[in-house]
């Protein structure tokens, strides 16, 4: 078994089964081989951690009064902040030239 606070890898029954905050996540996208897969078992433990980090993260940010998707001051989508010219220096824009 492997795990990351509450997200957890196990195997049962030659199956690999992903447990996040006591329940199963759903499987049922899954072939019975995919199941029994190491690889992919790895990649859907990597994807619920991530997920769970995400959620954070933006969290964070907007906390902090930034934009959730990329941590910039301005709180709207790129090609908008662009079009009005409010990408600059101080905007913290990370795609600034």
């Amino acid at each position: 078994m492997y795990s990351f606070e509450d997200i957890e890898l196990r195997r049962l029954d030659g199956k690999y089964v992903i447990i996040v905050g006591g329940k199963p996540e759903p499987d049922n996208k899954w072939s019975e081989d995919q199941l029994r897969n190491p690889f992919i078992a790895e990649q859907r433990f990597v994807n619920c951690i991530s997920d769970r980090l995400r959620e954070r993260i933006t969290a964070y940010l907007y906390k902090q009064g930034l934009n959730s998707a990329m941590g910039c001051n301005i709180d709207m989508p790129c090609n908008d902040c662009r079009a009005y010219s409010l990408d600059t220096e101080g905007s913290n824009c990370p795609y600034r030239e």
